[in-house]
């Protein structure tokens, strides 16, 4: 087997493996679906020109190297065919659950959330915030305004595919809840594997222990201001439910309070890697929901204005 077949089958096994994401090359993020085509019709081409003392061996590479650039382009069709599915059931879905869809086309983030909301630190780090959708509930009953987003933000991180540092998108569904009545001291609150050091204008920000709770503090990573006022917010209440759904990821700063899930693949040949939770599908935002809703139900202590 020619080095070139070799090459097109490590790059077809690791563009599966993560998602078609694009590891290995740098294309625009927004056509980055389209990469492993792309190589693999490049690599069919040179393989098409390349002289080789056996024809029916090179006609038999060629084989192979439609099937599997078949193969891809029939995944990223139907990955395509279900975002544009989804957004056709999100209006239905907001419309049965109380929502108002506020955004159903990807925007930049400053143009669909409050400024308020965007001072948070998921909102606040990285290049290109934005958002896939956005619903929002006002619940004047409760005094409880809810937003639901799809968000998206790049980060720089190392790559050892790319020799070097590169520009990785995070994707995620966020919920977020927001009571005008009541204000949440700083904090940012991770599963310890995925803590980040705060940025330069966020140095305020430092480590909160919560020595009654050693276990957490081992799963968990808690940054913020007002120590005092942060140690009130994790009510025992809280910190059981953390503890016994692990990777939640919460952040809170005056009068709002935002969640979303991190998920740890068990092996690395998982099906669905770790990663944070995107919730592709309208009918998959109820649970995940409700389990944020709750979380934030669990706040403890005195914290109204």
């Amino acid at each position: 087997m020619q080095p070139i077949l070799l090459i097109i089958v490590f790059v077809v096994v690791i563009g599966l493996r993560f998602g078609v994401r694009g590891a290995l090359y740098e294309l625009p993020r927004r056509y980055r679906a389209f990469g492993v085509i792309g190589l693999m019709a490049l690599a069919l081409t040179a393989n098409y020109f390349l002289q080789t003392r056996d024809p029916v061996r090179r006609r038999s590479e060629q084989t192979v190297l439609l099937v599997v650039l078949a193969a891809v382009g029939i995944i990223v069709a139907v990955t395509s065919l279900r975002r544009r599915r989804t957004g056709w059931k999100l209006t239905e879905w907001a419309a049965t659950h109380g929502f108002t869809v506020m955004s159903e086309c990807r925007s930049p983030a400053q143009a669909t959330l409050p400024e308020s909301l965007r001072q948070l630190p998921l909102l606040r780090r990285g290049q290109e915030p934005e958002t896939f959708f956005v619903v929002e509930s006002d619940d004047r009953a409760h005094d409880l305004q809810t937003m639901i987003f799809g968000f998206v933000v790049s980060r720089i991180r190392f790559s050892l595919s790319a020799m070097g540092h590169t520009d990785r998108p995070l994707t995620m569904t966020v919920f977020a809840f927001r009571r005008p009545t009541r204000h949440l001291p700083a904090f940012e609150l991770r599963p310890a594997n995925l803590a980040e050091e705060p940025a330069d204008d966020e140095l305020g920000e430092a480590p909160v222990e919560l020595v009654e709770e050693p276990r957490f503090a081992e799963r968990y990573t808690l940054r913020g201001r007002h120590t005092a006022g942060i140690k009130r917010v994790f009510s025992d209440a809280l910190v059981n439910a953390l503890e016994r759904q692990s990777g939640w990821c919460l952040e809170g700063l005056g009068e709002w309070f935002i969640a979303y899930h991190y998920r740890q693949a068990k092996t690395f040949w998982t099906f669905r890697p770790s990663g944070f939770e995107y919730c592709a599908d309208p009918d998959q935002l109820v649970a995940r929901l409700e389990k944020a809703r709750r979380l934030f139900g669990l706040i403890g202590g005195q914290l109204s204005r």
